[in-house]
């Protein structure tokens, strides 16, 4: 078995269990991450509007020229034609949680350190707040062109496509840097070995 593998292999038994303490770490931050992506799947209402719902709208109101403007269920950005409102269930929670286990799962393939894996939260939320300010802009872009060119009963499916090309844009931009990340820097490790 492999337990009586390791027993045998004596003097190569410290660097396995450094091995298993190394992995012992991975583990137990991407645990914590998880805890977080479930802590912000139940987010209170609040949080979700603090938290993510104003710096998006705050960022795509930047992006668009238009003024923010705080309502008691969210933000409003006048347009000329439509007005876009940011609610709570705008605030991209959902792509938090998602990225943060993605990005986790990126790191330990990338064998991260604990700094790195303790880095996952701050940079899984900017990149949400970015992205989904991103999305924003393209939603109202979309629905301000969709009112103009499309029956009404189709405007909901366009809303929803934009804003699910636009996360889905980024997960593979962010997949496609850390592969490249990963292939640069593999690449580097074995110059400096050879």
């Amino acid at each position: 078995t492999c337990t009586d593998y390791r027993q045998r292999e004596g003097p190569h038994m410290n660097m396995n269990q450094h091995g298993q303490s190394s992995q012992g770490w991975r583990a137990a931050l991407w645990a914590m991450a998880l805890v977080a992506v479930a802590a912000g799947i139940s987010a209170p209402e609040t949080v979700r509007r603090i938290a993510f719902s104003a710096p998006a709208a705050h960022l795509a109101a930047l992006m668009t020229g238009a003024p923010c403007i705080a309502q008691a269920d969210g933000y409003r950005l006048p347009g000329p034609d439509i007005d876009l409102v940011v609610v709570p269930a705008c605030a991209a929670v959902d792509f938090f949680c998602l990225l943060t286990g993605f990005l986790s799962v990126l790191m330990c393939w990338r064998r991260g350190s604990p700094a790195s894996q303790l880095a996952i939260l701050p940079l899984a939320w900017f990149i949400t707040v970015i992205t989904n300010a991103v999305r924003l802009a393209s939603c109202w872009q979309a629905d301000t062109w969709a009112r103009a060119a499309l029956p009404p009963s189709l405007w909901p499916s366009l809303h929803l496509a934009t804003g699910v090309a636009t996360f889905l844009l980024s997960l593979t931009a962010i997949f496609f840097g850390m592969t490249l990340l990963k292939t640069t820097h593999g690449s580097e490790e074995q110059r400096s070995a050879s």
